[in-house]
């Protein structure tokens, strides 16, 4: 037991043992429950710095509740405040009330431009002699010298909807005579009628999806409450016929008010709104809407557009026009979100051809769980070296360039090897708990068969909703839309800033540079395990 020690007159000390409450001197921890930007849901998540909250939880958000004003994202404020004082603190991130009875969906469909291989004359073409001209030109085409050839084309034109043929009409011509005094003279003239068919992979293909805002309280707390829902939504030609081959023409969307409890004063039956789908326009369908359900007072949002699908479709001329008729989906699949929250996770990674086929390797899945993780990163695999079977794996930030990637965590040489110390399970972390997870961000779901002889190669499709008639519940089908993957490199790309499959640069197009990989086609839109997949990638 210590006892008082005299180290000089009127100077006394006592030793104490405080080991057993060192622990506990001078540090608070802090728990703290709410909703976050993203992260691991419903698990406690140590923290001990701002830059690990922000790494794992995201940062701090101005986003409101339009009824009340209140911060949407409280806990964030909370922990940073406190992490300026402290250095333990424990998250666990709830996921909010976001599930919901979303209504109807619409569908905004391509109607899609002739396929070359398809055209044809179509008939027995005609002939017209001495056919006469003036003005030095016939159908356009100036004429020069008698004995002169030309060919003038009228232009495909296309069926009203749903058709998916074209005509034309087309004139080769000979100058018989010409007088180039008066510029009047007679032709030799073969008309020929042209048909063809549209692009089948193209036609009736989803550019972008709309939704009602469902009940909008445009006048809270007073007796006469107007309250607007969807339940028609129309499209109609506008200063353009939308059904004449112009893509980007504008277009009015007619939303209807309709079927409501007749209890309710209702306050203006019908919307319309002047939009196009010219990403570059200030009437393109997300300006004029907006892209949540919270973000703008009109009555429909756009839950879902595809800018550089569209560049690309329509610089490649893969497009006619815009269809005249909405694809209305009512079923549960598209109306019933009130579903469990899920893990983002990706294709699963194949191997090289192994004979007549390629096998299942590994997949990667996200530690942060909900829709808002879709957006957080992207995994790219380089440096594949067939001969040691080593891969490098990098993790990058969701909105980052293939020109300047922004790399957050980078794994090299890694194996499929089991017992090495490169191991990719080892060296990242597995779903089933064999390797502790390293990684502030993924984890790896191997498959179950050894895979030791291969190395990554390709990837399998990805999840999409599907627009079939049994899937939507209306009388005409759609089909989901088209994922464009870098197949090669050309002569002028620097290999060390261009990726292969999904990619930046897949979107390139005549007069057109992509710019991005539309994050829509990676959000949870209702998928269910009955849902199809775009084809995959592989580079063997």
């Amino acid at each position: 037991m210590a006892e008082f020690v005299f180290t000089s007159p009127g100077v006394k000390f006592r030793e104490r043992d405080l080991s057993f409450v060192t622990r506990n001197v001078g540090v608070t921890t802090l728990g703290v429950v709410g909703e976050t930007l993203r992260g691991p849901a419903f698990e406690p998540v140590y923290v001990q710095d701002q830059t690990q909250f922000a790494q794992r939880f995201g940062a701090q958000s101005i986003q409101r509740f339009p009824v009340n004003g209140q911060l949407e994202y409280q806990l964030p404020y909370v922990a940073n405040a406190y992490l300026n004082e402290s250095n333990q603190m424990w998250v666990t991130r709830v996921l909010g009330l976001s599930g919901y009875d979303a209504g109807n969906e619409w569908a905004v469909t391509l109607s899609a431009g002739v396929d070359p291989d398809t055209i044809g004359v179509n008939g027995t073409p005609t002939v017209q002699a001495s056919v006469p001209f003036s003005g030095g030109s016939y159908l356009g085409v100036s004429i020069y010298a008698t004995g002169q050839t030309g060919v003038s084309f009228s232009g495909f034109t296309k069926g009203a909807y749903p058709s998916t043929t074209f005509a034309g009409i087309s004139y080769a011509f000979t100058a018989m005579t010409y007088n180039g005094g008066t510029g009047v003279g007679t032709v030799y003239q073969v008309t020929s009628v042209l048909s063809g068919t549209s692009y089948a992979e193209y036609e009736n293909m989803v550019l972008a999806v709309i939704r009602s805002r469902g009940y909008v309280l445009d006048h809270i707390n007073l007796p006469s409450t107007t309250v607007f829902d969807a339940k028609q939504l129309t499209i109609t030609s506008n200063s353009t016929n939308i059904g004449i081959g112009d893509m980007f023409a504008q277009f009015t969307l007619t939303a209807t008010n309709t079927g409501l409890t007749p209890t309710l004063t209702v306050s203006g039956s019908t919307e319309l709104y002047t939009v196009s789908l010219n990403p570059d326009a200030s009437s393109f369908m997300p300006n004029v809407l907006g892209v949540g359900a919270k973000d703008k007072k009109t009555k429909i949002w756009v839950q879902a557009t595809y800018p550089q699908l569209i560049k690309k479709i329509d610089a490649e001329g893969y497009g006619y026009a815009i269809n005249t008729r909405l694809i209305k989906c009512s079923t549960n699949l598209y109306t019933n979100y009130k579903t469990q929250f899920k893990t983002p996770e990706t294709p699963w990674i194949v191997s090289q051809l192994m004979g007549n086929k390629v096998n299942r390797l590994f997949k990667f899945v996200s530690i942060s769980d909900g829709d808002a993780a879709n957006q957080e990163i992207k995994i790219s695999l380089i440096n594949i070296n067939p001969i040691t079977m080593e891969f490098d794996v990098i993790v990058r930030a969701f909105y980052d360039t293939d020109a300047q990637p922004n790399i957050l965590e980078t794994y090299s040489k890694v194996n499929l090897i089991k017992g090495t110390n490169n191991y990719i399970g080892q060296a990242i972390g597995t779903t089933d708990g064999e390797y502790s997870i390293k990684s502030k961000y993924l984890m790896v779901e191997m498959a179950d068969d050894d895979h030791q002889d291969s190395w990554p190669a390709g990837f399998e499709g990805l999840m999409f909703n599907d627009y079939a008639i049994a899937a939507t519940g209306d009388v005409v089908a759609g089909i989901a839309p088209a994922i464009f993957y870098k197949t090669s490199y050309t002569t002028t790309e620097r290999v060390a800033r261009v990726y292969l499959g999904v990619s930046m640069s897949a979107y390139d197009a005549p007069g057109v540079v992509g710019d991005g990989l539309n994050q829509n086609f990676f959000n949870f839109d209702g998928y269910n395990n009955s849902s199809p997949q775009s084809s995959g990638f592989s580079k063997t």
